[in-house]
């Protein structure tokens, strides 16, 4: 699956090299996001990285020049981003309130929300558990 080959979030093209037409590619987000949101959220990370002098190969998510799936699961070289709704849900949303581009309420709001999506969904049998037990 080539999906898996590329584990990269955002990339920049080595293989440009003429400064002037260098781009940066966006992936792994989320087909059931609202991409206004998501779109705005990623720009506003992004500038707050750079305001902040953020090194992110010192923070240890990138950048990185091989596959993490390649990696041994040993090694903790890089930092995992959330791996489930409800844990992305706790993270911290400081951010979101800069310049007031989303208010404290729109915020609340969507977190409950998206907590009872969370809620549902973690009630559902996975379709692994299916396979193991439905037979029995």
């Amino acid at each position: 699956m080539q999906y898996l080959k590329d584990s990269s979030v955002v990339r920049i093209p080595a293989y440009v090299k003429i400064f002037y037409t260098k781009r940066f590619e966006l992936h792994r987000t989320d087909s059931t996001c609202n991409p206004y949101y998501a779109y705005v959220i990623i720009l506003m990370a992004g500038l707050d990285s750079i305001k902040r002098k953020i090194d992110s190969n010192k923070e240890g998510y990138g950048s990185y020049d091989f596959n993490r799936f390649d990696l041994s699961d040993g090694d903790k070289k890089i930092k995992q981003l959330s791996r489930s709704l409800d844990e992305a849900l706790g993270a911290g949303h400081n951010l979101l309130t800069v310049d007031s581009v989303f208010t404290e309420r729109l915020i609340e709001i969507w977190i409950k929300n998206k907590r009872a999506d969370a809620e549902g969904y973690n009630q559902l049998p996975h379709p692994v558990e299916f396979e193991m037990y439905y037979e029995l």
